[in-house]
């Protein structure tokens, strides 16, 4: 397995791959946020009786939404990132590909 010489224009394609990745890093962080305020936060304070049980739900279902949402994001940002790579590195190591 040679690597062929890195140029300019492949460097350029490798930090779009990785600002996809860093992409993907920051809506997991925020789909976690979500999830933790809808199914820890929200249900906990219902419990305690420091907000109504119908403001519960008013409060969690658009969090359902927007983690539905963040969700189809990931997949969608991650497959466009993972087709940038398998684009990529078989130009940068063409002879293990061929």
């Amino acid at each position: 397995m040679q690597l062929s010489e890195i140029t300019h224009s492949d460097w350029v394609r490798i930090s779009e791959v990785i600002a996809h990745l860093w992409i993907v890093l920051g809506l997991v962080a925020g789909s976690v946020g979500i999830y933790l305020l809808a199914h820890a936060m929200i249900p906990s304070l219902v419990f305690t009786g420091d907000i109504p049980k119908i403001w519960g739900w008013r409060l969690r279902a658009p969090l359902y939404g927007a983690l539905l949402s963040t969700v189809a994001l990931i997949v969608g940002v991650f497959i466009k990132g993972l087709l940038l790579a398998l684009e990529l590195l078989p130009e940068m190591y063409d002879k293990m590909w061929s």
